[in-house]
């Protein structure tokens, strides 16, 4: 019951179905509370903390997915095998890592990210594998380390692109492209990134929308295509909007206000409207790391 109760959420998120996956972790939690299984107490605590993290809430997620690393460190392999819940060893602490990207914890995420990277390739889970480094990709990717981002997602991109992993192929393609662009490596990334987005979409897979077109409008505006930048995000702040996902709206916020100082006639004005906004945004998820991003904009609009 568990497991399936686990893959109805995981569902339910990758549909950008928030508040019903919320209700299937909080009804994980009481079966966990009743029966004293830890296995449903770990992927509640995971479950919410992760839909916690989409809807923007990070230090409320960063809370939940410590709890479920408590509760994941007593269950061995084999009670996680009962329940076809291997994945949660390896996703809690990628998870956490993202969040704590956003919360300016680099160094912490990393740790995270490494011993998770560690256990999986001393396994055969090829699936977990391309996992891991994908969340690698996302968390530099968060935090401005281009190069890096590059490097694992391209390692991640290639193993699921060799498994057949369709909706992570898609993810990893998405971060690869962008990071290739804004690092000026090639031409092909946005092209990459833009075929990816698409295949993503194909797996029926609404989650992360906002966060993917923050992304897409910035490798257009890098690449000066300023137009299509702003039709991103307006689609961007639509999705927002519509799922109640929120944990980049700061970035699809900062963007505008960027946008707004490109061309003929720069409105410094407009832009420091959306700028403030930005960092009102940031500072109210406590995403430290898009609260210095949008203070770094908004001081270059008012220099």
């Amino acid at each position: 019951v568990v497991g399936v109760m686990w893959a109805l959420w995981s569902n339910l998120c990758v549909c950008a179905e928030f508040t019903a996956a919320l209700e299937v972790a909080d009804e994980l939690s009481a079966i966990g509370r009743r029966t004293g299984d830890r296995c449903a107490l770990a992927a509640s605590a995971h479950a919410r903390g992760q839909t916690l993290q989409h809807l923007g809430d990070l230090s409320g997620a960063d809370e939940c997915f410590r709890e479920a690393a408590e509760h994941a460190s007593r269950l061995s392999p084999d009670d996680l095998a009962e329940h076809r819940l291997e994945h949660l060893a390896v996703i809690i602490p990628c998870q956490r890592a993202v969040a704590l990207a956003l919360l300016d914890c680099g160094e912490e995420a990393e740790r995270h990210l490494m011993e998770a990277l560690a256990d999986v390739d001393r396994s055969s889970r090829q699936y977990d594998r391309a996992f891991v480094r994908y969340c690698l990709a996302w968390a530099h990717v968060v935090l401005g380390n281009l190069d890096a981002s590059v490097q694992w997602s391209s390692q991640a991109f290639e193993l699921s692109d060799r498994h057949g992993f369709r909706l992570l192929k898609g993810l990893c393609g998405i971060v690869l492209g962008v990071a290739e662009t804004l690092s000026d490596q090639g031409t092909r990334g946005l092209a990459r990134a833009e075929a990816a987005l698409e295949e993503f979409r194909t797996t029926g897979a609404r989650m992360l929308d906002p966060y993917h077109l923050s992304l897409l409008a910035r490798a257009r505006l890098h690449n000066g295509n300023a137009g299509d930048a702003q039709v991103t995000l307006e689609e961007g702040m639509a999705a927002s909007e519509k799922t109640g996902e929120a944990f980049y709206l700061s970035e699809l916020f900062r963007l505008r206000g960027e946008l707004l100082m490109h061309g003929r006639e720069p409105d410094r004005d407009e832009a420091s409207v959306w700028l403030e906004r930005a960092l009102k945004t940031a500072e109210s998820q406590g995403a430290t790391t898009l609260v210095r991003r949008a203070q770094e904009t908004l001081n270059q609009v008012s220099a």
